[in-house]
């Protein structure tokens, strides 16, 4: 089913509270007795008018209400594309998305959800669901804690906190073949020169294994986790 239209005679105002919100974007959007002051809505009436265009434009997913850090309640403009993917969620599982959006590539836990959303557990677990089965967020296992379960959008890549960086598997298990891979040939390294330090000797494997961004520091390995590499000619004496 398509988003409803708005009605002709609020398409005025709705574009007005739309430009309102866009101009407090970048303080993570504007709240509603600002929009009544920045639209001249001083009367009941008027105020009316004004919540009525805000629930349409809300209903077609231009706006979307958000928390800020300090729990206020405010008006974000959103994209056609976003509007487009999160069309059907009612106003529960929007909440939770913004929450989960929030946490960036730290993920959330269901636990700390719950205390931003006030939401109860069993709620909670359903609107994670239909998030999930949505396909607009997604769990994942932190390797500081096997048993925690964290929740992050769908298309965010978990941090290294999360997966351990460049020393662990894709399934979160310390990657022990690549840790002796890289001794290897940080030992070669030395034995072929006269003098070395331990960061030379760390950049030259990490920079042998694919480790290293352009600007020289470590990274996460863009290699299957058992691979082996090539080490002929290797003296470790």
């Amino acid at each position: 089913m398509p988003p409803p239209m708005i009605s002709p005679h609020l398409s005025d105002l709705a574009a007005r509270i739309v430009e309102v919100c866009s101009a407090h974007e970048s303080l993570g959007g504007v709240p509603q007795n600002t929009l009544e002051v920045k639209l001249g809505a001083q009367n009941a009436q008027q105020k009316t008018e004004l919540m009525t265009a805000l629930n349409q434009l809300m209903q077609t997913g231009k706006v979307v209400m958000s928390t800020t850090h300090d729990r206020r309640l405010v008006f974000r403009v959103q994209s056609d594309e976003q509007a487009a993917r999160l069309h059907g969620l009612d106003a529960a599982d929007r909440l939770i998305y913004q929450e989960i959006e929030k946490s960036g590539a730290a993920g959330i836990a269901s636990k700390d959800l719950r205390i931003r959303s006030s939401m109860q557990a069993g709620q909670l677990t359903k609107v994670l669901k239909t998030l999930e089965t949505r396909r607009l967020v997604r769990k994942v296992k932190s390797v500081t804690a096997k048993n925690k379960i964290l929740y992050m959008l769908a298309d965010i890549e978990p941090g290294k906190e999360i997966t351990g960086g460049a020393f662990y598997t894709d399934a979160q298990k310390f990657d022990h073949e690549l840790v002796d891979q890289l001794q290897k040939i940080a030992l070669r390294f030395i034995a072929n020169k006269e003098s070395a330090t331990a960061k030379q000797a760390c950049a030259a494997s990490c920079d042998r294994l694919g480790l290293l961004t352009s600007t020289g520091r470590p990274q996460a390995p863009r290699v299957a986790p058992h691979t082996r590499f090539p080490l002929a000619g290797v003296r470790l004496s």
